[in-house]
C-alpha cells in the first residue's frame, strides 16, 4: 500500500471518529435543553412575572447513552431551593440519567435606599426596587412600594437591604384611643355608631370597643382604617 493511500485512510478515519464524537457529544446537550424547558414550563407559572433562568449540567458524554427511539419523559419535584435536580428517562432503549443545576428567579422587589433606623415610617425616599432573584429570599417580601407606606420598622436596617414583613410592627388600622365608627348590620340595614377603640386592632382582629352614646363595651372585628363591625 503506497503513502497517498495510507494518508488518505488515516484522513478518512480521523474524520470518521471526529462525527462520532461530535454526535456523542451533541446528543447530551440536546437532553440538557429538554430538561431545561422541561423546568422552565414549570417555574415560569410558578412565578409568571420573574425573569426565570434555568441551567442544568448536561450528562457525561461517558454514559455513551444511545439515542432514545421515543420522547424522553422527566421527572422533577418543585422546590423552593435554587439548586434543582431533574431525572430524564428513555424507555426504548432504557436509561435513565439525572441532571443537576440552578433555577434563578427574578423580580423587582422593595429595599431600602439608604440606612434606616427602628421605628422608622417609611415614606417614598425610603423604598427602592432592585431586581432579586427571589428564589434566595427565605421571608415573605414586597414587589410594591406602595404597600410599605406608612408602615413602622421594628429593627433598624442597612441601606439596600430587602424589607421583609419580619421587619415591620403590625399593621394596626386602629390603636388604643382612637374615636372609631362602629358598624352592625341587621338584615339589609345598617347602623352606625361612635365609639372608642380600648386596644390596639389589625385588619380582622376582634378588640373591644367602647359605644360613645351607651357607654357599653362591645367587641368589634376591625374592618378598616377607623371602621369596626360587630359581625364578622
Amino acid at each position: 500500500m503506497n503513502h497517498p493511500t495510507i494518508t488518505l485512510i488515516c484522513t478518512f478515519i480521523a474524520i470518521f471518529t471526529l462525527a462520532v464524537k461530535a454526535h456523542a457529544s451533541a446528543y447530551p446537550t440536546k437532553i440538557k435543553q429538554q430538561a431545561e424547558e422541561y423546568l422552565y414550563s414549570i417555574y415560569s407559572v410558578e412565578q409568571p412575572l420573574a425573569r426565570t433562568s434555568i441551567k442544568l449540567r448536561p450528562p457525561s458524554t461517558q454514559l455513551n447513552l444511545s439515542r432514545c427511539k421515543q420522547p424522553i419523559t422527566f421527572k422533577h419535584a418543585p422546590t423552593r431551593a435554587s439548586r434543582v435536580s431533574i431525572a430524564a428517562q428513555c424507555h426504548n432503549p432504557k436509561w435513565r440519567v439525572f441532571l443537576t443545576g440552578t433555577v434563578e428567579q427574578w423580580l423587582p422587589v422593595v429595599h431600602t435606599t439608604r440606612p434606616l433606623n427602628k421605628g422608622t415610617i417609611l415614606g417614598a425616599k425610603d423604598l427602592a426596587l432592585i431586581e432579586t432573584d427571589v428564589r434566595k429570599i427565605n421571608q415573605a417580601y414586597f414587589t410594591d412600594r406602595a404597600e410599605l407606606f406608612n408602615r413602622r420598622l421594628k429593627r433598624t436596617l442597612r441601606s439596600k437591604k430587602i424589607i421583609t414583613a419580619q421587619a415591620l410592627s403590625k399593621h394596626l388600622l386602629v390603636r388604643k384611643g382612637d374615636h372609631v365608627v362602629i358598624e352592625a348590620k341587621n338584615g339589609s340595614m345598617m347602623v352606625r355608631m361612635n365609639g372608642t377603640a380600648l386596644e390596639d386592632g389589625e385588619q380582622g382582629k376582634q378588640i373591644n370597643v367602647r359605644n360613645t352614646r351607651s357607654g357599653r363595651v362591645v367587641r368589634a372585628y376591625v374592618s378598616r382604617v377607623g371602621v369596626v363591625s360587630v359581625t364578622p
